[in-house]
Parts: structure tokens; C-alpha cells; sequence
């Protein structure tokens, strides 16, 4: 009896808002937090509907929630207990400091659209940033799921933040999809029976009880891939988190058009910005087409190929920058030293690939040479050595197609 007193005392002179209430949400005693907060008096509240005051959907076992009361964010738990045959909920709740929390959100879009804007792949884009998700929007894990048509169709876990990565294994295999998800929207799963059961019944053996679902990211009129916020608690996010979410969503999905589209328009340029040689793709071209005539009129044709071993080094002490000049360099070396009927281009980020029209691999061997001796006498970085490796190909009237030559270029190399 002296316990209970004691514990009903503590209550009522807490100044941090608390109430409890019977098991249909009836106010049975409030803390004096509680009393200030409203404003109502303590014989008023008792009796009263707690959700009605705080404007809770339902009362739940270990439930929470954030909610604006009297122009304040709070964040409101729920606890279940049963005493002597009684069930009944104790509610706190703890105001947030929503200028810091809408402050870092604010924050958190400005980087997201600064980083957003250069992103060349977003499955990188989104492996770095998963953590940024789960300290923003407070979530006990976040799932990066990418869209699969084989072995059948669905999505897999592609990255798990490291609070849920023993919940789950990278590449999980969920069945189906959210029916028809469209981009700047939200969908949230709480029972298994929702509108995706097959994540659903994952999620909940893995201990969360609550989703959201953001899709990121759309490719022929579906969702390639969707990022899902978990929580452990049934949780109800305030509608200003929703906003920012579906903001989200949109912008990500808008910005990663604009980046598809601008690769696509580089992949049927013709030039190379750096090295203002042909590009890759415009070099395949010139293959097959040298290859067909070829094969038709029965000439020769020799491909050479020379490729900086050590770029990833040259780019960690030069920067991007000073790679590029680099790569611009080498592009006007090799182009003094070829013929105004050979054909170069930046094959790979750091090889040049270069087409000797009618000339055998006897022939070439002096364009090797001297290619050869002009990267070996070049200074390209004080203190720093540049390796190179050169190899040369010849056509064969024997060859299906010009891909068998491109790979022997690739075996055969030599080490300048």
C-alpha cells in the first residue's frame, strides 16, 4: 500500500508530462507536466479520452508517436501494464526540440540535392547515405532494395544500415511489389496483411512493426528502387516527415532522369571533353566498320592500345583534375605521333585505343615504337612515375566479329 501511495505521489508531482489511463483510453491520473501542458485542470482530465486530447489514433502496446501539442513537438510512448487483474497504459511524453530536428532536416535535403546533382550512380549514392537516414528520420534500420525480374520477380535488400544489419542478409530476395507506387509518394506498412504482405511478413519476424516506403527511383513507367525506414514501435511520423519523405522521393526520382538522360546524350557524343579525341562508343563504331570492310575487300587493319596502369594512384596524388590534364597530354602526344588516316579515342578512363587502317602488325610496329620511346621520354608528374602497358592486335579474316580482335589486344601487352 505504502508503495502504491509513494508511486502515485511521483506521478502527480512529475513535471514531465505523464498520464495513465485504462485499457479504452480513460484518463485515470495525470503528473502536474501533464496539468501545465493542457492547461485543463487535474479533476477535469480524470475520465477524459486521452486520445481525443492528443489526438492518438489508438492506444497500443509499446507505441509511440510525434505530435504537436500547444505549438511543440512531442514524442509520445506508450507502455502497457496489467496489476491485479487490470489493464491500463502509462503515456509520456518528451518534447523535441523541433527547431534543432527541422533545422538537420533542412540540412539534410540541401545536401541531399547538392550531392544529388552530380550522382553518376544511384545505388552508390544511396549506400553512402543510408546512415543519413536513419539519424534524420530516427529509424531503427533502413533497407535499400533494388527491382529484379529474375530468377522472378521482386526486389532485393542491396544495403542494410548497420543497426539492422543482423535483422537481415544483402540480397534477400522479397516477392512482388507495392501496387502501382508512384514517385513523391509514401506508403507505410504496419500489418502483415498490407499492401505488400510478402515485406511485410519479413519486417515483422525480424522484430520491426512499422515501414515506410519510399520509392527513389523509376525505370520503364516501374520502380527500380525504394528505400524503407523500419521501426520497432508502431509509429505514426508527423505529417511535416511525410512531406520531406515524398519530397524525397520526387526530387531523387526527377534528378536521376535528368543524370540518365545527360549519360545518354554523352553516350552518343562523339568527342571526349578531356582528351577531345573519340569517344568509346564512337570508337566501336569505327571498329565495326572497319572490321566489315575488312572482311568485304579483304584488307589489314592493326589496333594498338595503350593504357596507364597506375591511374588510380596518379589520380590519389594529382587529383581529378590534374588526371585529366594528363589524359589531355598523352592524347596530343599520340595524335603527333600517328598518321592523319589513323583513328584515335579515350577508350577506357585510362587507355587510348588507337585504329591503323591497312596496316598489318609488322607495319605497326614502328607506330609501337614510336609511341614507345615518346611515353618513355616524358616527363608527366616530378617524382612520380607513370606505367604504361601497350598492346597491338591484327585483323584475322578468321574472326566472327570485331570483339575476338579487342580481346586480343587485351592479352597481348607489353610494359613500357
Amino acid at each position: 500500500m505504502f508503495e502504491k501511495e509513494l508511486y502515485k505521489k511521483a506521478i502527480e508531482n512529475s513535471k514531465i508530462p505523464v498520464v495513465i489511463t485504462d485499457f479504452n483510453g480513460g484518463i485515470l491520473d495525470v503528473s502536474l507536466g501533464f496539468v501545465k501542458l493542457t492547461g485543463i485542470k487535474k479533476d477535469v482530465l480524470i475520465g477524459m479520452d486521452v486520445r481525443k486530447i492528443l489526438g492518438i489514433p489508438e492506444l497500443k502496446e509499446k507505441f509511440e508517436m510525434i505530435q504537436k501539442i500547444k505549438g511543440g513537438q512531442f514524442k509520445i510512448e506508450t507502455e502497457k501494464f496489467s496489476l491485479e487483474g487490470m489493464d491500463f497504459y502509462i503515456l509520456t511524453l518528451t518534447k523535441l526540440n523541433t527547431r534543432e530536428s527541422s533545422l538537420s532536416r533542412v540540412d539534410f535535403l540541401k545536401d541531399v540535392l547538392e550531392s544529388a546533382f552530380d550522382l553518376e550512380n544511384l545505388q552508390k549514392y544511396l549506400r553512402l547515405n543510408i546512415e543519413y537516414f536513419v539519424n534524420i528520420f530516427g529509424a531503427d534500420g533502413v533497407i535499400v532494395l533494388k527491382k529484379v525480374t529474375k530468377p522472378q520477380e521482386g526486389f532485393v535488400m542491396l544495403h542494410i544500415s548497420k543497426n539492422a544489419s543482423s535483422s537481415f542478409q544483402v540480397k534477400q530476395f522479397v516477392r512482388g511489389s507495392i501496387p502501382r507506387p508512384s514517385m513523391g509518394s509514401v506508403t507505410v506498412i504496419k500489418q502483415i496483411g498490407s499492401s505488400w504482405p510478402s515485406f511485410a511478413s519479413i519486417i515483422y519476424k525480424a522484430g520491426f512493426k512499422t515501414a515506410y516506403l519510399i520509392p527513389v527511383s523509376r525505370k520503364r513507367g516501374k520502380v527500380e528502387y525504394m528505400v524503407a525506414l523500419l521501426y520497432r514501435k508502431t509509429r505514426e511520423l508527423p505529417p511535416d516527415e511525410i512531406n520531406t519523405l515524398a519530397f524525397l522521393s520526387f526530387t531523387l526520382s526527377i534528378i536521376t532522369k535528368l543524370n540518365n538522360l545527360k549519360q545518354e546524350a554523352m553516350k552518343y557524343s562523339y568527342r571526349d571533353k578531356i582528351s577531345r579525341t573519340y569517344t568509346q562508343n564512337m570508337m566501336k563504331e569505327f571498329i565495326k566498320l572497319q572490321f566489315n570492310q575488312a572482311k568485304r575487300y579483304d584488307f589489314k587493319f592493326t589496333l594498338l592500345r595503350t593504357t596507364i596502369m597506375n591511374y588510380t594512384d596518379i589520380k590519389k596524388l594529382s587529383g581529378e583534375l590534374g588526371a585529366d590534364l594528363i589524359m589531355e597530354k598523352i592524347a596530343y602526344l599520340l595524335t603527333k605521333n600517328l598518321r592523319k588516316s589513323d583513328i584515335i579515342g579515350r577508350y577506357t578512363e585510362n587507355s587510348f585505343l588507337i585504329i591503323l587502317p591497312f596496316t598489318d602488325q609488322e607495319s605497326a610496329q614502328s607506330v609501337l615504337s614510336r609511341v614507345f620511346e615518346t611515353l618513355k621520354n616524358t616527363k608527366f608528374l616530378p617524382g612520380k612515375e607513370i606505367k604504361f602497358t601497350i598492346s597491338l592486335a591484327e585483323f584475322n579474316r578468321d574472326d566472327e566479329n570485331y570483339l575476338e580482335i579487342l580481346k586480343r589486344l587485351k592479352e597481348n601487352r607489353t610494359v613500357v
